[in-house]
């Protein structure tokens, strides 16, 4: 029978009287029936040894003795204790909730008052609970708890109705079933805050994560070209040194093509010039990232000097240079335009390395990759943490207080 039909069930128990000899005093006299004795050692299953007094020592189980004349209600039942184990996030699973809890629960104060509330509301005896009202529990198993609650005489409404301590024995049973749910429902609610306080740092180290990566990105991106992992003193010091092989070799494919060139038509070395300043015209727009309509108006006007050139050059072939010249002419002419392309990209990266800012993103992408490993650390851990809580908050925690009558449960 669960704890809901509890007071239904208590009422149909027989009242069970404890039958305690007559204490005599230490000169042999009777005591008076307005005497209480005071508390003593229950008997401890499974061989326990227990000490007198109210806080016995370890494994020891107290109960308060009431003289017969005492008594004016007495009623008795066991319970059964059924819960699932608590989980633990960092653990695993931990002992269930065992009788000797319920025990230390149930004669508590909250506990009982609650109890005396809920069964005799704004008719409970104005008095301290401990002058009409004895809770007694004794655990006899690791799931069972035996329970006795006693209304003393005096209280002046325990005589007109034969069902309070039933009724009070019903509401202790509720009100234990509320304390042990709390006692679960604590942690789990502990858990869940501490999984939304871990969801939060979640969220902002993915966050950082994504603008590290973005960086990174970027920045590889920005110096591709320049190699990655190199120095920049050394990447310029090395572009340095073959732009001036390869400007050194055009000086010298440029000084032979003057001496067996045809110099019939002076229109060659004009055009010649004028060849060489729009390309440097062009290359000077292209590293001022100008708009491409400027771009391209300029490599329509290189394209129509070398047309030009070429139109010259063979004018002044045909005129008066040799078949030899010739063909030397235009092997060095092929030479310097394969050394001019293999400079262009130098020249190109050697601009970027003069850029401080391109120099600030080869030094700075070592520094992000390590922030980008540790942040991914980070995250992988505080995920890690956070299904554990969700576990947590997932499992565990069922409470079940059932009287063991022999009637079916409800």
């Amino acid at each position: 029978m669960t704890v809901d039909s509890t007071v239904g069930k208590v009422l149909a128990l027989a009242a069970a009287w404890v039958t305690v000899g007559a204490s005599v005093t230490a000169t042999g006299q009777e005591r008076g029936p307005s005497s209480r004795p005071a508390p003593q050692p229950a008997q401890v299953p499974f061989d326990q040894q227990a000490w007198p007094g109210r806080y016995p020592g370890f494994a020891a189980q107290t109960v308060r003795a009431v003289a017969p004349e005492d008594v004016a209600q007495q009623v008795t039942c066991v319970l059964q204790i059924d819960s699932d184990a608590i989980y633990n996030p960092y653990s695993g699973a931990s002992a269930a909730i065992d009788a000797r809890t319920a025990a230390s629960l149930i004669r508590s104060t909250p506990v009982t008052q609650a109890a005396v509330k809920k069964a005799f509301g704004d008719k409970a005896p104005r008095g301290r609970l401990q002058d009409w009202l004895v809770v007694n529990a004794v655990q006899t198993g690791p799931r069972f708890l035996e329970v006795e609650v006693t209304l003393l005489k005096g209280d002046g409404q325990s005589d007109r109705d034969e069902g309070r301590a039933s009724k009070l024995l019903g509401a202790l049973c509720e009100s234990l079933e509320a304390a042990l749910r709390e006692s679960v429902e604590g942690p789990r609610q502990q858990a869940q805050r501490r999984r939304e306080k871990l969801d939060q740092d979640l969220a902002a180290a993915r966050q950082r994560l994504e603008d590290v990566r973005a960086k990174s990105r970027k920045d590889r991106a920005e110096t591709a070209s320049l190699g990655q992992g190199v120095d920049s003193r050394y990447a310029a010091q090395n572009l340095r040194n073959q732009r001036q092989s390869y400007e050194q070799q055009l000086a010298n494919y440029r000084a032979r093509l003057r001496a067996i060139e045809p110099t019939a038509s002076p229109l060659v070395a004009e055009w010649r010039d004028v060849v060489e300043l729009r390309q440097k015209q062009l290359d000077d727009l292209k590293q001022q990232k100008a708009p491409a309509d400027q771009v391209a108006a300029q490599e329509n006007r290189l394209a129509e000097a070398k047309t030009q050139l070429d139109t010259a050059r063979r004018t002044a072939a045909e005129t008066g240079g040799s078949r030899a010249s010739s063909g030397e002419v235009a092997s060095l002419q092929s030479s310097i335009a394969n050394t001019a392309a293999n400079l262009k990209p130098i020249l190109e990266q050697l601009a970027k390395l003069d850029d401080p800012k391109v120099v600030a993103m080869m030094e700075e992408l070592p520094e992000l990759q390590n922030e980008e490993t540790r942040i991914r650390n980070e995250v992988a851990e505080l995920t890690s943490r956070s299904d554990q809580l969700r576990r947590a908050s997932d499992t565990g925690g069922e409470i079940t207080v059932r009287v063991l009558d022999g009637q079916p449960d409800k």
